[in-house]
């Protein structure tokens, strides 16, 4: 892997930046921050294609306000969305 194989990348996360970073790290942090934003850029898209609108994109997770900073459209962020969405399971005896 990259990071087992790359001595001069902390194993501890490095805050992503928006541009290509300074260093490896930082570089290596940036482009998953970009890749993730591109495949949800394309997966709206595509969405949008077979709907005929753009959908809502709702974005959860602690990158999500990162997220949001990089992403070519509005986005809202819903901190408990994971838990929210236990509200409409229909509960098991």
């Amino acid at each position: 892997t990259l990071y087992g194989n790359t001595g001069r990348i902390p194993p501890e996360p490095v805050p992503a930046v928006d541009g290509l970073g300074r260093d490896t790290a930082a570089c290596v942090a940036a482009g998953v921050l970009h890749a993730v934003a591109g495949g949800i850029e394309r997966s709206v898209a595509s969405a949008a294609a077979a709907l005929g609108t753009a959908p809502a994109c709702l974005l959860t997770g602690g990158d999500a306000p990162l997220l949001a900073t990089v992403l070519g459209f509005e986005v809202r962020i819903v901190p408990d969305l994971v838990l929210d969405g236990g509200v409409f399971r229909e509960p098991r005896l």
